[in-house]
């Protein structure tokens, strides 16, 4: 005998996928007559889908992770009462264990997110949520999906595509080289961020590729107690794959004024307001003032300026020498 009851809401049940639509999977929750739908956006936090996706490799696509017939585990969302005796349950894979049927959601996040009419309670699309990207520079909620070897997958209050936060973005204190395992990385970003943890990111890259917009976060550029922007200027962050500097290219341009490397204080001084004096064995440089054109040393009709003698300047402040005088000695 199969209930006609509804299962509880934050329940976790080993369920069967029975059927693949272009919206979502419909599944065979044990023990009820009721099935459940996964919709598309809580099959896996890799499954994203645009508008000019078509509904063939829609289906595909959820097929790859809910084969039908196949075992799966699923979270009750939401139950939705259509009428007496009706209603519809929203469920979510991405939010347990696969493996093991662990809840990856216990602060039932993902539901908190949908909101009143939002994916998976019924044939519509993504609900409320935005399918534009943030605004760039902007601040926001958001909660950690799944921790990878790369980062974290995070969802923004208010959008469905989810941000990327680089492992190098999420502390000062996290980093890895090419030769370190995956394992390893997911061990120690784990024990910084777990699935679920509320956070604010700030958005410091978009791009664009033909599934559509890429979301860069920083988790470490908020401050993670109130959301005060820790970088207002946006200069501490170098998008990756602009020039060298590894995963997070390079800086703009006096990005590092201020700063003491090797000893010395970076000013932010162009290589083209540096004038050279001195032959190669002692030169040394200073800056060109303004209004002069600093010129390459043997460009000038006058050759390359010598080092004063010591003690002696120059310009304004050097009294001229008095001529010089010999005296004859008396005979």
């Amino acid at each position: 005998m199969l209930s006609d009851e509804p299962p509880e809401v934050g329940s976790i049940h080993c369920g069967r996928a029975v059927s693949v639509r272009p919206f979502g999977v419909f599944v065979e929750l044990p023990g009820r007559r009721k099935q459940a739908l996964i919709h598309s956006s809580q099959i896996d936090e890799g499954v994203h889908f645009g508008r000019e996706d078509d509904d063939e490799s829609k289906v595909k696509a959820m097929e790859f992770f809910c084969p039908r017939g196949e075992q799966v585990w699923v979270k009750i969302l939401e139950v939705r009462q259509e009428g007496p005796g009706n209603f519809k349950i929203a469920a979510s894979r991405r939010a347990v264990d696969q493996d093991g049927g662990a809840d990856l959601d216990p602060d039932n996040l993902l539901a908190q997110a949908r909101g009143p009419g939002g994916g998976g309670g019924g044939h519509g699309g993504g609900g409320r949520d935005s399918d534009e990207p943030p605004e760039l520079h902007s601040i926001h909620r958001a909660a950690v999906q799944s921790v990878r070897p790369f980062g974290v997958f995070v969802k923004i209050d208010g959008y469905r595509k989810y941000g990327l936060v680089h492992f190098s973005q999420i502390s000062d204190h996290v980093s890895f080289s090419r030769d370190d395992p995956d394992e390893m990385k997911v061990k120690e970003i784990g024990e910084i961020l777990s699935v679920g943890d509320p956070v604010w990111v700030k958005v410091v890259d978009i791009s664009f590729d033909d599934r559509g917009p890429k979301i860069g976060c920083s988790i470490k550029h908020v401050s993670q107690s109130d959301g005060t922007d820790l970088d207002p200027s946006n200069t501490k962050y170098r998008p990756r794959g602009e020039g060298a500097g590894g995963p997070q290219g390079q800086q703009p341009i006096g990005a590092q004024v201020g700063v003491a490397h090797d000893g010395a204080v970076d000013w932010g001084h162009m290589k083209a307001d540096v004038v050279q004096y001195g032959g190669a064995a002692g030169q040394y440089d200073i800056l060109a003032d303004s209004g002069d054109e600093a010129r390459p040393p043997g460009r000038s009709g006058r050759g390359p300026q010598q080092r004063p003698p010591p003690g002696m300047g120059s310009g304004a402040n050097v009294a001229p020498l008095p001529p010089r005088c010999v005296l004859a000695a008396a005979s």
